[in-house]
Formats: C-alpha cells, sequence, structure tokens
C-alpha cells in the first residue's frame, strides 16, 4: 500500500508512526544502557584509580616520617 492509500485510513498511518517512534525510543533505552554500563565500567576504573593513589600517599608518609627521624 502506497504511503497516499494513508489518507483512507488515518488509524493505519497513525499506527505506523506511533511503531516506528516506539522503535526510535526502544533504540534510544538500548543506547543509554550501554552508556550506563560504559559509566559503570568508567567509575570502577576511577576507584582503582583513587585506591592506587591512596597506596602510593601512604608511601609518601612513610618516606617523609623516615627522612624526618
Amino acid at each position: 500500500m502506497s504511503s497516499s492509500g494513508y489518507q483512507a485510513f488515518p488509524e493505519v498511518a497513525y499506527l505506523r508512526n506511533f511503531e516506528s517512534s516506539l522503535k526510535d525510543v526502544k533504540m534510544e533505552m538500548d543506547n543509554s544502557k550501554i552508556e550506563l554500563e560504559n559509566l559503570k565500567i568508567e567509575m570502577e576504573k576511577l576507584k582503582i584509580a583513587v585506591e592506587n593513589l591512596k597506596i602510593k600517599a601512604g608511601h609518601l608518609s612513610e618516606t617523609v616520617a623516615t627522612l624526618e627521624a
């Protein structure tokens, strides 16, 4: 059925547009889920980096304490 045929059945055109909109929303949701997973991974990397910095700071404090003694 051509798009001009939809004029006789506006409900069909409406449903096609609605279906297309739903597909768009689903794609956006899928993309958001992927982005969320990427952000979770990045957050875990940052937590590890912070822990490494805490360890280095502890070592530096020990070195300073040793040098001051």
